[in-house]
């Protein structure tokens, strides 16, 4: 008798293990919120001529290409809008701009973990602020 007992207390929490992972699984593959405004900012010292928000993963010459502005100068913020059903932004993005003379910088960012922490209010700004170092910090402002 006691036997059965243990076996059916096994057999349901096997249940519950696999309920709680399927519901786990369900979550992890709903579709992520995406930004309808990108903003880009310049917290350099230079004008900038051109920026533009690539697939940063791949063959170059076949990215898939997010976004492009221009000029941002100087401490200025330049944002777009995006459609209103956009194609979803991968994990990581090569930002890529132009100074001028033929100086053109590239630098992946990981956009993964900011998106992931949207909420879906409808005024959350993706923003990507390039600093004098040539460091891309993201982040979401309201």
């Amino acid at each position: 008798m006691k036997l059965s007992f243990t076996n059916g207390l096994l057999r349901s929490f096997v249940l519950m293990l696999l309920l709680a992972m399927s519901g786990c699984a369900g979550l992890r593959s709903a579709p992520r919120i995406e930004p309808a405004v990108i903003v880009i900012r310049n917290s350099t010292s230079q004008n900038i001529q051109s920026v533009m928000l690539c697939d940063g993963c791949g063959d170059p010459s076949t990215r898939a290409q997010y976004g492009e502005i221009s000029p941002v100068p100087v401490g200025v913020s330049q944002s777009f809008i995006r459609p209103d059903d956009p194609k979803p932004l991968p994990e990581m993005l090569l930002v890529s701009w132009d100074i001028g003379n033929g100086n053109k910088i590239s630098r992946p960012v990981n956009v993964d973990d900011v998106l992931n922490g949207m909420e879906g209010t409808g005024n959350e700004i993706l923003v990507f602020e390039i600093t004098e170092s040539g460091v891309v910090n993201v982040f979401l402002e309201n």
